[in-house]
Order: structure tokens, then C-alpha cells, then sequence
């Protein structure tokens, strides 16, 4: 009976746990919808970089920074005409063109147009004339780097490939990136990673009433900015470069309802190039803010709740929860991130299950390789606010994490807690929760939030059961 009543009390308090996060749940997606209401419609934005540019490389440059898009290199060699010697070629990423000598080369695995590990190989003799020779190559750049091997090898006793240093003398060759325009939307937070100016221009449709407040949010510097015409003073006359706080323009200064157009000139510093464009309403503090806090803080207190986190270990927790909102709140999605937002990365994965309803094939992206339970619920995630209206839909991913993190420095606390006694648990639990790190992933969008709870989880539970 006894045995029973437990079951039926553990059933009882597992359902109100449910209840309370769903209801969480329906109050975080109340107050994001409004927070991020649409204001706008009809965005139309072009991206344009600044005039062509060339440089000047060397045989074996291929970690050069670079937009994504077509490049060319162009250029001269002497060739001393040593006819056991090959030509590698590996381009970074995709070789859409080659001529030497006015010819055009093709390779003998048409795969290896885009293989920048290995690239293509051919017999010198069959492609190069001894004494000078002159290439062009068209080379299409995915994501990253970008670059060209370029260079002779000859083969050892064994018949591995060895470079040949002394077969090619006399190189000279230019790299040129010719100006690029693409269109992009509000919501996009990384055009590439190449420094230097661009503009985004471009028209769209207002449907607020004057009292709301734009923001942009240059990656890195804002230099100049046009609305229907108007130019907007930027604070002191001087480049803005904060892109964490945004530039705010209240809309009934520039704006009217109905059609506008917009044109800004950014420069990126390095690292990726963006422009954040959302509204917000003109408000000192938002009902939606306090409900968004208001939702974090009852997240927290149903942790504390359910796992009964008392005395030192409920101050710990509580410090994390101020110090990790905190970081959150000023910290973008593109900020200490090397896997997120790269070409097949966490963000295409989340993205390819929301838009298709399936998973990715493997080998399709770098981190497509992952489990995929993750993913499946932060597409859901992903799904249900990813629409005009919220230009920000990877920061609401990274409320996912945040929560997600919650979870497991509570479980994390309760190990501690079960394992350690007296004054060695109550240092535990603060350099547990209050490690630097932890702050900092729990701001990440990936799959390794949920890993830790599920971790950590597990850990808990082995200890139990090893005791028992």
C-alpha cells in the first residue's frame, strides 16, 4: 500500500511538473510573439561589397579570408620541363574553370572539382610547356578560407607524391574578387567573412503606428545610414560600432506607413559581416520583457522546485541564473562560436529539419553526423518563430540553450549535493555553477547543451544506483 501511495504521489508530482512547463512554455511563446511582432512586411535587401579588389598570392596560399562566392587567380610560371614531375591542383573550394596556356584543363575525377583536401592530379607533360606559361582558374569559395595549391610534385621509390620545389620558378599570380551583389533578408546574421565595407539597401513595407523604435545592429561598424532619403545622424558624427546595444531610430522620425526604402554603409572589422534589422516598441520597460524575465524566473523556481535545491546549492543556482541571463542578453549568436554558423554547422542542421521535416544526410554538413534529438526539438523550436517578424530567431535559440543549461546545472547541483557533506558540497556547488565556461556554453546554440543535462543525468543516476 505504502509502496503504492509513493507511485501515486511521484505520478501526481511528475504531472504537475509537466503542467507547469508547458505552461511556461505557452507564457515564453506569448511574450516572444509580441516582443517580435511583426511590424513590417516585404523586406527587400541587396547586399553589395565595395569595388573589385586583387592581391597578390603565392603557389600554396589556401587559408586566405574571403567572401563567400566566386574568385579568380590569374597568373605565370616557369616550368624547367622535368617530364616525371605532376601538377597538383587543389583549389578552396571549387574549381569551376582552369585554362594554362589558353587551354582549357579538365580533370580526370570530375568529383575532384570541389575536393580541397586532395584536389586533382595530372601528368606536367600533358598540361605544361617547358619555360614560361601562363593559367587562369575560376574557383567558386562555399564558406571559410579560401585559396589555391598550386605546384609540382613527383613521385618517391614507394610512389607517394613529394612536392618538387625545384620544377616551377618565376610565379606570379593575382587573386581578384570582383564586386558581388546577392539578396539577403531582416534575418540573417552572417553575410561572410570578409573585412572591409559593404552597403545594404533596399524597401520595405511599414505597418506600425510611429511609436516603435528600429534597431540596427551593424557587425562591426556602422558608418552611414539613409531613410527614404533622410540622412540619420549616427551619436557624435562617428562610425557606431556597438553592435551588442544596436543603433535605436524611433520610426516617426524617417519612417511612414506603407512602402520606405533604407540604405546603409557597414564595415566589418573581421569575422563575419552582418546588419541586424528589427522594431521594438518604444517603451521604457515591456510587458512582454517582464513576462520574458517573468518566464525565466519561473523556469528557475520549478528547478528549485522539483529538485529541491535548498540553502548554499539554491544561492548557487540562483547566482547562475542573474550571471548566465546576463551574458545572454549581450552576447549574439555569432560571438565565441566556431561550428554554429559555418557552412553545415548546428544552424544549417536545426534549419534543414525545420524547413524539410527530415534529417540531413551524414555527410551532408560537419556537424550533420550528430544525434539527432537535439535538433528535432530546436527545429520545433526554430519553426514556430522563424518568420518575419522576428529577426532575431537565433536568439530565441539561444534561450533554448540557456534553458536546456538550467536544467543541467540543477541536476548537476543534486549530484553534488547526494555525493559531498558539509562545507566540501557547499564549495562544490559554487564552483560548479559559477564556472566561467558554463556561463559561456550556456549561451551556444548545439547539440551540447542538451548532452550535459542528459550526461550528467545519467551520472546522477549510476551513483544512486552503485550506492544502493
Amino acid at each position: 500500500m505504502l509502496g503504492r501511495m509513493a507511485i501515486s504521489e511521484s505520478l501526481r508530482a511528475f504531472i504537475r511538473t509537466v503542467a507547469a512547463a508547458l505552461l511556461i512554455g505557452a507564457l515564453a511563446s506569448w511574450a516572444a510573439q509580441h516582443r517580435y511582432a511583426p511590424k513590417t512586411t516585404d523586406w527587400r535587401l541587396q547586399l553589395a561589397t565595395s569595388a573589385p579588389s586583387a592581391q597578390t598570392i603565392g603557389p600554396e596560399e589556401r587559408e586566405m579570408s574571403g567572401a563567400v562566392g566566386e574568385f579568380q587567380v590569374e597568373g605565370v610560371f616557369d616550368f624547367n620541363g622535368n617530364p616525371q614531375a605532376e601538377l597538383q591542383i587543389v583549389p578552396d573550394e571549387c574549381l569551376k574553370s582552369l585554362e594554362i596556356n589558353g587551354t582549357p584543363i579538365h580533370p580526370l575525377d570530375s568529383e575532384n572539382w570541389c575536393d580541397w583536401g586532395k584536389g586533382f592530379t595530372r601528368s606536367a607533360g600533358d598540361l605544361v610547356v617547358e619555360g614560361n606559361n601562363r593559367f587562369t582558374a575560376h574557383i567558386h569559395n562555399r564558406n571559410g578560407p579560401r585559396g589555391l595549391l598550386f605546384r609540382f610534385i613527383k613521385r618517391d621509390l614507394t610512389g607517394a607524391p613529394q612536392p618538387d620545389p625545384e620544377a616551377m620558378s618565376g610565379w606570379h599570380a593575382t587573386l581578384t574578387s570582383p564586386a558581388q551583389r546577392r539578396n539577403i533578408t531582416p534575418q540573417e546574421i552572417d553575410y561572410g567573412n570578409t573585412p572591409g565595407p559593404f552597403v545594404v539597401s533596399g524597401s520595405f513595407n511599414y505597418l506600425g503606428d510611429g511609436s516603435d523604435i528600429l534597431r540596427l545592429a551593424p557587425d562591426d561598424c556602422l558608418e552611414a545610414l539613409t531613410l527614404n532619403g533622410i540622412s540619420v545622424s549616427l551619436p557624435n558624427n562617428t562610425p557606431f560600432c556597438y553592435p551588442s546595444h544596436g543603433l535605436q531610430v524611433r520610426a516617426s522620425d524617417f519612417l511612414r506607413q506603407g512602402s520606405n526604402t533604407i540604405e546603409a554603409m557597414v564595415l566589418n572589422r573581421g569575422g563575419p559581416r552582418a546588419l541586424g534589422l528589427s522594431f521594438q516598441d518604444d517603451a521604457l520597460v515591456e510587458v512582454p520583457d517582464l513576462l520574458l524575465l517573468g518566464t525565466a524566473a519561473a523556469w528557475s523556481l520549478l528547478l528549485l522546485r522539483v529538485f529541491k535545491l535548498k540553502g548554499g546549492f539554491a544561492v548557487a543556482f540562483a547566482i547562475f541564473t542573474v550571471v548566465s541571463l546576463a551574458y545572454l542578453s549581450t552576447t549574439p549568436p555569432t560571438q565565441r562560436t566556431y561550428d554554429v554558423f559555418e557552412r553545415g554547422g548546428h544552424a544549417d542542421f536545426i534549419a534543414f529539419v525545420a524547413k524539410r521535416g527530415a534529417l540531413p544526410p551524414i555527410d551532408g554538413g560537419w556537424e550533420y553526423h550528430q544525434p539527432p534529438l537535439y535538433y528535432l526539438l530546436a527545429a520545433n523550436v526554430y519553426k514556430h518563430f522563424a518568420h518575419e517578424g522576428v529577426p532575431f530567431s537565433w536568439q530565441i535559440m539561444q534561450v533554448l540553450s540557456w534553458a536546456l543549461f538550467q536544467l543541467f546545472i540543477a541536476i548537476g547541483l543534486i549530484f553534488i549535493r547526494e555525493n559531498l557533506t558539509g562545507r566540501a558540497a557547499t564549495l562544490g556547488a559554487f564552483l560548479f555553477a559559477l564556472w566561467p565556461m558554463n556561463v559561456v556554453h550556456a549561451a551556444r546554440i548545439g547539440n551540447d547543451v542538451m548532452l550535459y543535462a542528459i550526461a550528467v543525468a545519467g551520472i546522477l543516476y549510476l551513483s544512486r544506483w552503485l550506492r544502493s
